[in-house]
C-alpha cells in the first residue's frame, strides 16, 4: 500500500472514528468497577481509536504505541476480561468494515499484530494494577501487625486471627527463622501440617541458593527495622515476597512477618503473549514476499 493509499484510508477511518467508538463504548458498557463518567469514557475511546487507526497503517507497526494502547484500555477501571474481548471483537470488525476486498486482505495482518500488541499491553497495565492492590493489602496487614506487635506476643489468639486474614502463604519468624507461626495457605505449600513446621527453620526447606537470598533479605529487615520486597523463585514457581519487621516494647525486631504471593501463571501468560506477539511482528514486517514459517515437522505454523 502506497503513501497515497495509506493517507486517504486514513482519511477514511477518521471520518468513521465517532461511529466506531460509540460501538466500542457500547461493547465494554457496564463492565467497569469504578465509577467513571459515560461521557468521559467515551470521549477516550474517541481519541484511543485515532490512535488505532494510525497504528493500523503506520510503516512500520510500532510494537510500543500497541502496548500502549492496551494499557491506556486498561487503565479505564475496566480490568475485567470482558473488556478486552469486546474490545477485539468491536475493531476487529469496524475498522474493516465497507472497505474493498483488496484493502481488507492487505490490512488483515495488520490488524491481527495490532490486536495482539493491545493485549499484551493491557494484560500488563492490568498484572501492574493487581500487584500493587496486593502490595497496598501486604502493606496494611503489615502495618497492623506492626502495632500489634506486643499483642502477638502475649496474645496467640490474636496473632492466629491476623495470619489467617490473606489467602496468600504467610508465616511468622524469629530472627533466626524458626517458625513461629503460619497460616493454612503456608503449610499446603511447604506440603506439611501446621503442627509439623511451627519449630522448624524455614531457610533450610530451601536449596542453598533460596535460603541464602532469603537469609539476607531477613539480615536486611532486622539491620534496618525497614519491609523489603523481593522476587524469588522456589520449585519451578515464582513468588512476590514481602517481609515486614515486628518490634518489642524496646523497638528491637523480635519477629519477621513473610508475605508470598505466587505470580507464576502471571509470568506465564505474559511470556506466551510476548512469544506470540513477536512472531506476528516478525511476519509483519518481513519482506513483501510470499514468506512461511515452519516448524521442525515443517508443518505450517503461520504465513504473510
Amino acid at each position: 500500500m502506497n503513501a497515497a493509499d495509506r493517507s486517504q484510508l486514513l482519511q477514511f477511518l477518521h471520518e468513521r472514528r465517532d461511529a466506531i467508538a460509540d460501538r466500542w463504548h457500547q461493547a465494554i458498557a457496564g463492565t467497569s468497577s469504578a465509577p467513571l463518567d459515560p461521557a468521559d469514557v467515551r470521549q477516550r475511546l474517541v481519541e484511543v481509536t485515532d490512535r488505532v487507526a494510525v497504528l493500523l497503517l503506520a510503516e512500520p507497526c510500532d510494537r510500543t504505541e500497541a502496548n500502549a494502547i492496551g494499557a491506556a484500555l486498561a487503565r479505564l477501571d475496566s480490568l475485567r476480561p470482558e473488556v478486552l474481548g469486546g474490545t477485539q471483537e468491536v475493531l476487529a470488525h469496524q475498522l474493516l468494515e465497507a472497505l474493498p476486498a483488496e484493502q481488507v486482505v492487505a490490512l488483515q495482518p495488520r490488524l491481527a499484530v495490532l490486536l495482539g500488541g493491545l493485549a499484551t499491553g493491557f494484560f500488563r497495565q492490568a498484572r501492574d494494577d493487581v500487584l500493587a492492590e496486593q502490595e497496598k493489602i501486604q502493606r496494611a496487614l503489615g502495618a497492623e501487625l506492626y502495632r500489634s506487635g506486643q499483642a502477638l506476643r502475649d496474645s496467640e489468639e490474636k496473632a492466629w486471627a491476623i495470619l489467617n486474614v490473606p489467602t496468600d502463604p504467610m508465616l511468622l519468624l524469629d530472627p533466626d527463622g524458626i517458625i513461629i507461626d503460619l497460616n493454612e495457605a503456608a503449610a499446603q505449600g511447604l506440603g506439611r501440617s501446621r503442627d509439623e513446621l511451627i519449630g522448624a527453620c524455614a531457610p533450610e526447606m530451601f536449596s542453598p541458593e533460596v535460603a541464602q537470598h532469603r537469609r539476607d533479605q531477613g539480615e536486611q529487615v532486622i539491620s534496618s527495622g525497614q519491609p523489603v520486597r523481593f522476587e524469588d523463585q522456589r520449585g519451578g514457581r515464582w513468588f512476590d515476597q514481602s517481609v515486614y519487621p515486628i518490634f518489642d516494647a524496646h523497638g528491637e525486631v523480635v519477629r519477621l512477618a513473610v508475605i508470598a504471593h505466587d505470580t507464576t501463571e502471571c509470568k506465564r501468560t505474559e511470556q506466551q503473549l510476548r512469544e506470540s506477539e513477536a512472531q506476528a511482528w516478525a511476519l509483519l514486517n518481513a519482506p513483501a514476499d510470499p514468506m512461511l514459517l515452519l516448524d521442525p515437522d515443517v508443518i505450517i505454523v503461520d504465513m504473510n
